[in-house]
């Protein structure tokens, strides 16, 4: 029996911490949308513009959300070169959100360079050079 009331308590714990906050336009969780690169490349690929229609999905039914757009490269080249080819890689995934009906006035847009890498144990030089779209429902 109290094996099932724990069950029960967990069940609606985990309802509770996936439960999307709500706005008049519907569920807005917030959401990270990443968009990787190959090295000292800046274009979109395939892969690249279905999370961006995803990305402009999410925000298209959330009156007042905004998209923060940060550009990361790896800690190949100097901290430049890098903050460059972020910043390159940012503009280049807000155009396209542009082109899928995103206002400028909703997006901000970061260039980060090598400063923001995750930590090279366990990752990729791949997933260090990536651009997050990160979505923030109005009031979040």
């Amino acid at each position: 029996m109290r094996l099932l009331v724990l069950c029960a308590m967990l069940l609606g714990l985990a309802a509770c911490a996936t439960a999307p906050r709500m706005d008049a336009a519907g569920a807005c969780p917030a959401e990270i949308f990443s968009i990787y690169f190959a090295r000292d490349q800046v274009m979109l690929d395939e892969l690249s513009n279905e999370v961006l229609d995803a990305a402009a999905d999410q925000i298209a039914g959330c009156a007042g959300a905004r998209l923060e757009v940060a550009g990361f490269a790896d800690p190949a080249g100097d901290p430049e070169t890098n903050r460059q080819i972020s910043s390159d890689r940012a503009h280049a995934v807000f155009e396209a959100l542009l082109a899928r009906g995103v206002t400028a006035e909703q997006v901000e847009i970061l260039a980060i360079g090598e400063a923001g890498a995750r930590s090279a144990e366990g990752v990729t030089e791949p997933m260090r050079r990536r651009v997050e779209v990160r979505f923030f429902p109005e009031g979040s």
